[in-house]
């Protein structure tokens, strides 16, 4: 560790009707090994007969506790972020663990780069089913330093996923370009790429710091098809806000329309090609058959191999 780099992190953990995970969470971040932390608890108002609540008090002032009426994950996540002393966010959701070691690989990462104060640290993630049973994981993942530009492109033309909770992210960074905003579904990847198209430089490290439960009680398994529904209203305001007035780069627009072929979002590429003029049969034939093989397969794994 660069021991002239040693800013305070604020370990946010927003949590709803959590008693089944949330000791195991706190427990996971009082266990860090970096010690310039502070752990913060929203509670999002849950409604559990104070289970959740109880939990979080027992560990006194280890953390700091709040208590807000429900608005979702993302007005849990703000709140913390608008509570924070730290000069850095770490998001936890209380049905995820750190590794030990979390903080300190990432704010050791950030000490390395030219400017951390507008870079954000990555690292890898393991999932985990309800039980802590490590379960098979098959993503691409990045490793090295990017600018947020590129990571723009690469997110929209490979399967890359960037888990909220392996994200070190400087608290200025929301200052700069705004909080989480009102999805319940991909209120992480609007926010990461707006920090993208901000040109923040984005750290990749190869290391598994992170164990991401899936269990059925997540929005993400209960209402999947909410991600389509989303990413398609998001897609909507890139094109209004960025594609519309020129601010993405030729090789961002045509990323961001190989994602829309891929997923065969026919009133989005065709509001892109009538705005911008492009439009490739060939390219589009491809990725559209692109995108019919991937689904098959992703459906195929589901079924054939148990989470």
């Amino acid at each position: 560790m660069n021991q002239s780099f040693h800013p305070l992190v604020s370990i946010i953990i927003p949590v709803y009707n959590g008693s089944n995970f949330v000791g195991q969470a706190i427990d996971s971040a009082l266990a860090q090994t970096y010690d310039n932390i502070e752990i913060i608890i929203v509670n999002d108002g849950s409604k559990d007969d104070g289970a959740t609540e109880a939990i979080a008090l027992q560990y006194g002032d280890k953390i700091r506790y709040f208590r807000k009426a429900n608005g979702g994950v993302s007005s849990a996540l703000n709140f913390g972020i608008d509570k924070m002393r730290g000069e850095y966010f770490s998001w936890l959701s209380h049905d995820d663990l750190y590794e030990p070691t979390k903080v300190e690989r990432e704010v050791d990462a950030l000490a390395k780069l030219d400017a951390p104060k507008k870079s954000i640290v990555v690292c890898a993630d393991t999932l985990i089913d309800k039980d802590g049973k490590e379960i098979f994981h098959p993503v691409q993942r990045l490793n090295g330093v990017f600018a947020g530009k590129d990571v723009f492109d690469v997110f929209f033309t490979r399967h890359i996923v960037i888990n909220g909770c392996t994200l070190l992210i400087p608290k200025s960074a929301f200052s700069d370009f705004g909080g989480f905003g009102k999805f319940r579904y991909i209120q992480d990847i609007e926010r990461w790429i707006t920090f993208m198209l901000g040109d923040i430089t984005f750290c990749f490290l190869p290391d598994k710091l992170v164990k991401m439960r899936v269990h059925p009680g997540q929005v993400t398994q209960r209402m999947p098809e909410l991600y389509f529904v989303e990413m398609a209203e998001f897609s909507s305001s890139i094109i209004d806000n960025y594609i519309a007035q020129g601010k993405l780069s030729d090789s961002n627009l045509k990323s961001f329309l190989c994602f829309q072929y891929k997923n065969r979002n026919k009133s989005i590429y065709q509001r892109i090609e009538q705005i911008t003029g492009y439009s490739s049969s060939i390219k589009k034939f491809g990725y559209i058959l692109y995108g019919i093989l991937f689904d098959c397969t992703r459906s195929l794994y589901k079924k054939f191999i148990k989470r």
